[in-house]
C-alpha cells in the first residue's frame, strides 16, 4: 500500500522535512515502509524542486496504527503549531491540524478503509 503525506501553508517545506525526518528516525516505521520524497517540478534554473509528498510504501506486516502515533507523537514535539497535513491512502484523503487522540482514530481509519 502506498501511502501520501503532504502539507499545506506557508510552512509546508519544513513540515514536510521534519516529518521526514520522525518517520526516518522511527524504527517500527523504518523497518517495514520504504520512505521517500517525491519533488515538485522545479522551477526553471533551480536544481531541485521542493518536497511534493512524503511516499511511504508499507508491507503487510506494517501496523497503521503505528504511522497516527508516529504522527501524533511529531506533531505533539512541535513548538509552533506546523501546518496542517494531508494523508492519503486507499483513495480516502484527510486533512489533520493537531496530535489528538481523535486525530489518531482518523488516521487509523483513512489507512485501513477498504479500497
Amino acid at each position: 500500500m502506498e501511502i501520501r503525506v503532504g502539507a499545506r501553508g506557508e510552512h509546508a517545506q519544513e513540515v514536510l522535512r521534519s516529518l521526514h525526518e520522525w518517520f526516518l528516525d522511527d524504527q517500527d516505521i523504518a523497518r517495514h515502509a520504504k520512505i521517500d520524497v517525491v519533488e515538485a517540478t522545479p522551477e526553471p534554473g533551480a536544481m531541485a524542486g521542493d518536497i511534493e509528498t512524503i511516499s511511504l510504501i508499507v508491507s503487510s506486516a506494517f501496523n497503521l496504527a503505528n504511522l497516527a502515533l508516529a504522527y501524533v507523537t511529531w506533531r505533539s514535539s512541535q513548538a509552533a503549531p506546523p501546518a496542517p497535513v494531508e494523508i492519503t491512502a486507499n483513495g480516502v484523503r484527510i486533512i489533520v491540524e493537531d496530535a489528538s487522540d481523535e486525530t489518531a482514530d482518523r488516521i487509523t481509519a483513512a489507512l485501513t478503509a477498504p479500497e
